[in-house]
């Protein structure tokens, strides 16, 4: 052990840097980036929806088949179990304490290393990626509906003998009632929080289905009469959300 840092430590950090080249920051960054959300995504799956779990079975995933070929994950959810957006800068700030932490701790761990130029290159790469991504205009965030909402929208039968939605875990979720009720829901104000109705009006098509498998446009002068769907919807609203 060299300053109470395991060896194992030492040959990963050897091994972190080793491929970086000076000009090869912006792939290799991208590459980094995108093992981060694979393991630290909730929801990751294959083309054919199955799941690939934390663990063990994600790192195993990494590795090629015997014929050579390599199963690749197609969705990659960006999100935590709570439901939280994981980001590039979240990414950025974990490692930058991380290589950080690791230069205080450990006394000339460069020269050991012999990785000096591309740990000091990348680390100037990750403080400049995060200027640039916190002088940037902030995007609107992705809107969601609460668990106990979308629970009640599934089990709740309505006027047409069916709930509002097919289920409450699918993604995109089936919507199976008319485009005024789908309007009503994504632009509550409890659900919509800050965003402008443009906003969720624009990313309702990557949230909802229709009956047909169709991403669900909300409809600009839909002129149809509020029924007790209607009402049942918004009671559904208010009583699973908070301030």
């Amino acid at each position: 052990m060299i300053n109470n840092l395991k060896m194992t430590d030492l040959q990963y950090l050897k091994l972190e840097f080793c491929t970086l080249k000076s000009d090869n920051l912006v792939e290799f960054h991208n590459r980094k980036l995108k093992e981060w959300y694979y393991y630290n995504s909730e929801n990751v799956t294959y083309e054919n929806g199955d799941p690939i779990p934390k663990g063990i079975e994600r790192f195993l995933n990494t590795f090629p088949n015997k014929d050579g070929t390599q199963k690749e994950p197609v969705t990659i959810d960006c999100k935590t179990k709570s439901g939280w957006d994981i980001s590039e800068k979240d990414y950025i700030e974990i490692m930058i304490k991380k290589y950080n932490e690791l230069a205080n701790n450990i006394k000339d761990f460069h020269a050991y290393l012999g990785v000096k130029k591309p740990f000091d290159s990348y680390m100037e790469f990750l403080e400049n990626r995060l200027k640039e991504l916190e002088n940037s205009p902030k995007q609107p965030h992705q809107f969601s509906i609460p668990d106990n909402v979308l629970n009640e929208l599934q089990t709740i039968i309505c006027s047409n003998k069916k709930p509002f939605i097919e289920s409450a875990t699918a993604t995109p979720l089936k919507w199976l009632q008319n485009k005024q009720n789908l309007r009503v829901l994504v632009t509550h104000d409890k659900i919509r929080g800050d965003l402008s109705i443009a906003e969720v009006t624009k990313q309702t098509p990557t949230l909802f289905i229709n009956t047909n498998g169709k991403p669900l446009q909300l409809a600009n002068n839909d002129t149809r009469q509020e029924s007790t769907d209607t009402d049942l919807l918004r009671q559904i609203i208010m009583k699973n959300t908070t301030l």
